[in-house]
């Protein structure tokens, strides 16, 4: 948040209405919510942030030697996921 700030960032992924994961772009950076946010656990499956965020993911994976394929055995290959960036709550009763 240092480095990109707290609205949505162009390059940054976010879960649309149809529960469908996008990259944030000039056309749409109005539109997106910062509900709507998605941060990846890494896998051959995910996508990757668009921006420096990204960038840092792949960074640390190759430091540590770290490579998702799809071809090994599946239980020992992590598919990725996403989670959102930020969780409200409706009701606390």
């Amino acid at each position: 948040m240092l480095r990109l700030g707290a609205a949505p960032a162009i390059g940054d992924l976010f879960m649309n209405s149809n529960n469908e994961i996008e990259v944030v772009t000039k056309a749409n950076l109005d539109n997106v919510e910062p509900l709507q946010i998605v941060l990846l656990l890494p896998g051959y499956r995910t996508r990757y942030p668009k921006n420096i965020i990204g960038d840092l993911y792949v960074k640390a994976m190759e430091q540590d030697g770290v490579k998702f394929v799809q071809d090994t055995v599946s239980e020992a290959t992590a598919k990725g996921s996403y989670r959102p960036l930020i969780v409200s709550c409706d009701d606390l009763t």
